[in-house]
């Protein structure tokens, strides 16, 4: 082979390498852009969930504890006579607490829930709302009953009571099942 045309040959075939290796690190300089873009997204989906997810749970933990408080003075109002008119008025004001703040605060973070989704949190927030409202009517309606001088049901409110608790875990675990899926979209 003639010098010329071996030189020739070489200078095309380190040009191929050279124009092979730089298409080769475009490609991938645009799929780690593409992997940039698409985790940046995924956080940007995740923030406002997370703060809804965790602003609502920390509310509704409030609520739950409030009315957890409400009933175990409503037992001692079912079994002591002499802490009975006590512990029904504390009964009442926790019931009232406990309306003002699913009316102010518990509303505005589980709208917040809503709107972030997905549609398995929105279900289990429901659930959890339906809960505290069912709670809230066997607290008050045994109240009532005691006031009136009749035998409250206290078993029916242990179970409102133990169906809040695993509606409140319930949504716990929903969220994170969701956020955990935003971590993956990436």
């Amino acid at each position: 082979m003639d010098a010329g045309i071996a030189a020739v040959l070489g200078a095309v075939v380190g040009a191929l390498g050279t124009g092979g290796a730089g298409v080769t690190a475009a490609l991938l300089a645009k799929s780690q852009v593409r992997m940039q873009i698409q985790a940046e997204h995924a956080r940007m989906i995740r923030e406002p969930r997370k703060q809804a997810y965790a602003s609502y749970a920390e509310e509704a933990k409030k609520d739950y504890e409030r009315l957890t408080e409400a009933q175990l003075a409503l037992e001692i109002a079912a079994r002591h006579e002499l802490r009975r008119e006590e512990s029904l008025t504390k009964v009442g004001a926790l019931i009232d607490e406990s309306f003002e703040h699913t009316n102010t605060v518990l509303e505005t973070w589980e709208a917040q829930v809503y709107m972030e989704g997905p549609h398995a949190v929105v279900q289990a927030t429901v659930r959890l709302d339906t809960a505290f409202v069912e709670l809230r009517s066997v607290l008050l309606e045994n109240h009532d009953k005691i006031e009136d001088g009749e035998d409250a049901d206290l078993d029916a409110v242990r179970e409102k009571h133990a169906t809040a608790h695993k509606a409140y875990l319930r949504y716990l675990y929903e969220a994170s099942a969701a956020l955990n899926s935003d971590v993956h979209l990436v």
